[in-house]
C-alpha cells in the first residue's frame, strides 16, 4: 500500500497533480483531499487547495454533459 501512515504526505499531492494534468479529475480530487487531509506543511498547501477546485469544477462539468 502507498504511506498508509501518511508519513510523507507529499505523495498524495503529486499524484493528485499528475492526475490532473491527465484529466483524471474524480482520482485527482481524492488525492488532494486525501493530502490535505493529512495536514500539511505549507510547501504546497494553498496549491492543493486550487487544484482541489479545479478537479471538483472538471467533475460538476462532466457530470453535467450528456
Amino acid at each position: 500500500k502507498l504511506d498508509v501512515q501518511h508519513e510523507n504526505p507529499r505523495i498524495y499531492f503529486l499524484l493528485g497533480e499528475i492526475l490532473l494534468v491527465r484529466n483524471d479529475a474524480g482520482n485527482a480530487a481524492g488525492y488532494f483531499r486525501t493530502y490535505l487531509a493529512a495536514k500539511p506543511a505549507e510547501e504546497d498547501l494553498e496549491q492543493a487547495k486550487k487544484d482541489l477546485g479545479k478537479a471538483e469544477q472538471r467533475l460538476a462539468a462532466s457530470t453535467h454533459q450528456p
